[in-house]
């Protein structure tokens, strides 16, 4: 996929993330005219605000036979009803999805390489065994009341293992101690909770993969990433159970434990599927490899 944007344009600190991490990893257009699509280089915090802006770029995008690439980090749902737009953002609703939006992965804030590597973290893989995993969990449980009543259930059932903060990312996220303390318990545990917040998704799914470790993710009305692109076999790596049905979540650990019980090297087989593909270079090879489809 090649796209065409102007460095000077690019004022926003997310998409400047993204020009430097994702895009540099594609070709870069010399004009619009000569690629596939033109990036938006705004954030789009709200949908709707950002909606007549995001509609006159594409126009002009339009007007040279091009999409415009909408990249939105954000808890909105509000779908981004813009024609002539490719958009991939972090959250939204399966039941108001429009057609041109995709999940944005997030690609960035892995577990760093030095803690992964530790030998400290190394545990034995619980579905070898008969005991019931270990559940862990940082970070605040009022962001959506579908959090709070997870965690709730989950201390009821199953032993777990929670650093609850009152804040999100204990209000200091880029305090070392603050990030550190966070993966210590992705480690330390056999499942980390991966259940919506303000917005509708989980940076979880994301960091617990990186950590080669399971994530329980809890759905409601979610869309997975690369749904419908990429053939990712996600009860490979992870419990997955719908938020209408959380009285089967023992069930689903044990179907995952059997299926589990089959491969050689659990940790490394999350760590694969992370690696393949919720990295910023794997995201950017995505892009390219699935032009087309994007596209068409």
């Amino acid at each position: 996929m090649r796209l065409f944007w102007n460095d000077a344009d690019l004022r926003d600190p997310f998409i400047r993330t993204i020009a430097d991490t994702v895009l540099t990893h594609l070709e870069r257009a010399e004009s619009p005219g000569t690629g596939d699509a033109v990036l938006y280089p705004h954030d789009v915090r709200d949908s709707r605000v950002s909606l007549p802006d995001i509609v006159e770029h594409a126009e002009r995008a339009r007007r040279s036979g091009r999409r415009l690439l909408v990249f939105q980090l954000s808890d909105s749902t509000v779908p981004i009803a813009s024609p002539n737009t490719l958009v991939f953002r972090t959250s939204m609703l399966r039941s108001k999805r429009l057609p041109h939006e995709h999940v944005l992965p997030y690609v960035w804030n892995a577990v760093p390489d030095r803690m992964r590597s530790c030998e400290s973290w190394q545990r034995p893989c619980w579905t070898r065994g008969e005991a019931p995993p270990i559940v862990g969990f940082c970070g605040c449980p009022n962001t959506h009341p579908l959090r709070k009543r997870v965690l709730d259930t989950l201390q009821d059932r199953l032993p777990c293992r929670f650093l609850l903060r009152d804040r999100f990312w204990a209000g200091a996220p880029h305090d070392p101690t603050v990030v550190r303390e966070f993966f210590e318990n992705i480690l330390a545990t056999d499942l980390t909770l991966a259940v919506r917040g303000a917005g509708n998704f989980s940076h979880r799914l994301y960091q617990t993969l990186s950590c080669g470790r399971v994530p329980l993710l809890v759905g409601h009305d979610a869309v997975m990433p690369y749904e419908g692109v990429e053939s990712i076999d996600w009860d490979d790596v992870a419990v997955r159970v719908e938020a209408h049905r959380l009285d089967g979540i023992e069930s689903a650990i044990e179907r995952f434990r059997e299926r589990a019980r089959g491969h050689r090297d659990l940790s490394q087989r999350i760590l694969d599927v992370h690696r393949r593909y919720f990295t910023p270079e794997a995201f950017a090879h995505h892009l390219a490899r699935h032009r087309d489809r994007y596209l068409a």
